[in-house]
């Protein structure tokens, strides 16, 4: 209050009597927009006084805000008589002080109460009215969402969580700036889902998205990283990646593929995974680069198990490992560490035998055997040199690979097998009957050999031959085919040789037929190719072995000169018989035994008994007999 004196006084005198109260001012007003509205209404702000401290008392809640609605802070707060301010939230108080030209609010930008003026402004006030306070109810409304659109509740089903949802059916975006990064972050689980059913969620970026995680119950642990680049591709968090470039089918047809990169940083390009769909209906799982023509070289399973196609030799290879050798032991050693004891010196495992422990596999890299002990032992090592650290009491499995084997399918038409052998195939078709034909190549044969070269279907072996399935069915004795079969038995005598095979085989054009237990079989001996007649018994073979127990006598003739006529010469009559159990025929031919009217006896039939064979001779024999099977 001022003082006033009276002239020529002491200017001592008492301060007169407090006036009564004038009458209350008018409501100062603010413009309820952001000085875009022409037409504004306003929001209450009541200037009172309690003869100590001016207090401003907030009608409604109000913004502060910049003249863009994206970027506004809302004050919410109301008087508080007591600080003689506003309560900003539900803890921070900000005071408004005053003087003789404004009241101001301390705060991040200082809200500024002209008295002789009509508007309060955020800093300086700007001719377009941006920075005009006004209140956050009446800036409400269009289809787009608003700041004060927000509703917080608490989450009820899930205690200690909040909701912050907007009412009706409104869009809403968030974005940060052109050259600034947007972060939702969680304490623990972040959540991104649709409310309705068929709703999509698009993520848009102008370079990558990445996506990070980390082992929560590791501080150290590695940081996961996978991004969706700008070029299309799916990053994984190591080096590698999986891309589906456009028009990239082998085929030409303009198909996609799949390409599936484990490391960029192994200095191959070709060495991917390719999934590749081709024209007219079919797909390929091949190695990176050109299709047929790929520099790294596709394995379907393990190195020693699986399928390996190589394009660049042309080859394709079939493998299965033979099995593992296994030993297991107990660790005698009482301390934990990278040795493990075992209780004899003459333990199996030995350098470059194996372990697998947790999926690693562990080689043995050292080896100690003290017979004064009798103890063995060991030290494993991983292929990224880790030593194994072996625990006390603990039994561990020790393995030993034992190889491979496998088929190679190469480009030289071959098969070639596990010891090497090799199977050349010239033609297999299959006409419009169903026939299959295995055709050799001209002049050539269809043949199969052992690992010593020999004929493994040589006509002058019976079980050697190359059978059908009805013959097979015959074999067994299940019944018979009733089918007449042509075979070749055994020919053989003391020094008797002869060149003859397959076609020129002596017995080639010998036949059987069998029908369940009985057999009837008529055997040719043509002796074109024999080079030496030898001088012991001639003998041949059935086509299966007789009732256990049972002797068979069969008829038999020699015609040895085929120039004459055998009812006057070269007709020589013989015998063919077996002992008990066996499939061997002995040829004999018949003379008397004595004089005049002495019985009939068998003699061994050889050469110059009771004829001279040559290359023109010809032996028959034939019968039926019952069979073991």
């Amino acid at each position: 209050m001022a003082r006033f004196t009276t002239a020529g006084g002491s200017g001592s005198g008492a301060p007169g009597p407090q006036g009564p109260q004038g009458p209350a001012g008018e409501d100062a007003v603010l413009p309820q927009d952001l000085g875009t509205t022409d037409s504004p209404t306003f929001s209450k702000i009541t200037l009172t006084s309690n003869g100590a401290t001016d207090n401003i008392t907030i009608g409604d809640d109000v913004i502060l805000g910049d003249g863009n609605i994206a970027n506004h802070v809302v004050v919410i707060g109301q008087q508080d008589a007591a600080q003689g301010g506003i309560v900003l939230g539900s803890n921070e108080t900000e005071s408004i002080s005053t003087d003789s030209t404004n009241l101001s609010l301390t705060a991040n930008n200082d809200i500024v109460l002209n008295p002789g003026s009509t508007y309060a402004y955020i800093g300086t006030p700007q001719l377009d009215g941006s920075n005009r306070i006004a209140k956050m109810s009446d800036i409400t409304g269009g289809s787009g969402a608003n700041i004060a659109d927000f509703i917080f509740t608490n989450d009820s089903e899930n205690t200690g969580r909040s909701i912050i949802s907007l009412p009706g059916d409104k869009g809403m975006t968030i974005e940060a700036g052109v050259d600034s990064d947007l972060y939702i972050t969680a304490g623990d689980d972040l959540y991104i889902q649709t409310l309705g059913q068929g709703d999509d969620i698009h993520l848009n970026a102008a370079d990558d998205i990445r996506f990070t995680t980390n082992n929560e119950d590791a501080e150290f642990e590695t940081v996961h990283n996978w991004s969706m680049d700008s070029e299309g591709r799916f990053q994984l968090p190591g080096s590698g990646y999986i891309s589906n470039p456009i028009d990239s089918s082998g085929d030409g047809y303009g198909n996609d593929t799949i390409v599936l990169t484990p490391d960029t940083e192994n200095g191959s390009s070709d060495q991917q995974i390719i999934i590749d769909p081709t024209a007219p209906n079919h797909i390929h799982i091949r190695a990176g680069g050109v299709q047929d023509y790929s520099s790294a070289e596709l394995i379907l399973g393990g190195e020693r198990a699986g399928v390996h196609v190589s394009d660049a030799s042309g080859n394709v290879s079939i493998q299965a490992k033979k099995e593992d050798l296994s030993w297991s032991y107990d660790n005698i050693n009482d301390v934990e560490g990278t040795v493990f004891r075992v209780n004899t010196s003459v333990a199996e495992p030995d350098y470059n035998d194996f372990m697998i422990y947790d999926g690693i596999k562990y080689i043995i890299n050292n080896v100690t055997r003290s017979q004064v002990d009798n103890t063995t032992e060991y030290s494993a090592i991983s292929s990224t040199g880790t030593q194994f650290s072996f625990f006390p009491g603990w039994n561990y499995t020790f393995k030993r690979a034992m190889g491979e084997w496998s088929w190679r399918f190469d480009e030289g038409g071959y098969i070639s097998g596990p010891n090497e052998g090799g199977i050349f195939v010239y033609d297999i078709e299959r006409n419009d009957g169903g026939d299959l034909f295995v055709t050799a190549s001209e002049g050539g044969r269809v043949v199969l050999t052992g690992t010593a070269g020999e004929f493994l279907n040589d006509p002058t072996v019976a079980d050697n031959q190359i059978a059908t399935i009805g013959d097979v069915t015959t074999a067994v004795g299940v019944g018979g085919n009733g089918e007449v079969t042509r075979w070749s038995p055994n020919f053989t005598a003391t020094g008797l040789t002869f060149t003859g095979a397959d076609s020129t085989y002596p017995t080639y054009n010998s036949h059987f037929v069998k029908n369940g237990r009985m057999v009837s079989f008529w055997i040719e001996i043509n002796l074109a190719t024999v080079t030496n007649f030898g001088t012991g018994q001639y003998i041949t073979a059935l086509p299966y072995a007789p009732l256990a127990g049972t002797m068979n006598h069969f008829q038999a003739w020699a015609n040895v000169d085929p120039t004459v006529n055998p009812d006057i010469a070269g007709h020589v009559v013989l015998q063919a018989d077996h002992l008990a159990n066996t499939t061997q025929l002995d040829l004999h031919y018949l003379k008397q035994a004595g004089g005049a009217n002495s019985p009939l006896m068998e003699a061994m039939f050889t050469q110059d008994a009771p004829a001279e064979l040559t290359t023109s001779s010809k032996i028959y024999i034939n019968g039926t007999y019952i069979t073991a099977e």
